[in-house]
């Protein structure tokens, strides 16, 4: 485990496997913390296009063409008319959308695992040497977890979510994004 989450691999790696199947097992755990166009591929294609995207083009801002087939071919993963608008949706009245980090994603998939790990063993010690974290990060992850009540606190909860209105091209619709709950 300890060579697994020490960034997120190249998608030829088979440790970058292992991260898809890791996240396919806790797919109700990690995708609501995820940014929304990750959220969107990973649910309508699968999580390894969505990381392979991330880990090509992290970061970057690639524009929205009117074609989806365009769009598709930039990012080098076959979508349909349905995600390609809810990937619209996303982008607002923006006409690009930034791919997110891959190091954001790989640290959100890390502090779950080691939440996880924590669960399961209860050692701090022995999470601190599989997964390569100081001390004073995991005593921060497991007494967040446990004071507050949630599991994942710094990813934020229900009880916090904001509302917030999303538009595109003058249209009025809603878009949920990790912790945005659509306005009705």
């Amino acid at each position: 485990m300890e060579e697994l989450f020490r960034g997120l691999p190249n998608p030829a790696d088979s440790s970058f496997t292992e991260i898809v199947s890791f996240s396919e097992e806790n797919a109700k755990k990690i995708l609501p913390h995820m940014p929304a166009f990750t959220t969107l591929i990973a649910t309508d294609v699968s999580f390894r296009h969505a990381y392979e995207i991330s880990y090509y083009l992290s970061g970057k801002r690639i524009y929205l063409p009117k074609n989806k087939k365009r769009f598709a071919d930039k990012i080098q993963c076959e979508i349909d008319t349905q995600t390609y608008d809810r990937i619209l949706d996303i982008a607002c009245a923006e006409p690009h959308i930034e791919i997110p980090s891959s190091w954001g994603i790989f640290s959100i998939i890390r502090k779950i695992a080691i939440i996880d790990y924590l669960e399961q063993t209860q050692s701090k010690t022995r999470a601190q040497i599989e997964f390569g974290a100081n001390r004073r990060f995991i005593d921060k992850l497991w007494n967040d977890q446990r004071l507050v009540g949630n599991p994942y606190p710094f990813l934020g909860d229900d009880q916090h979510c904001r509302t917030q209105p999303v538009t595109r091209r003058g249209q009025d619709k809603a878009s949920v994004n990790g912790c945005e709950r659509p306005n009705k």
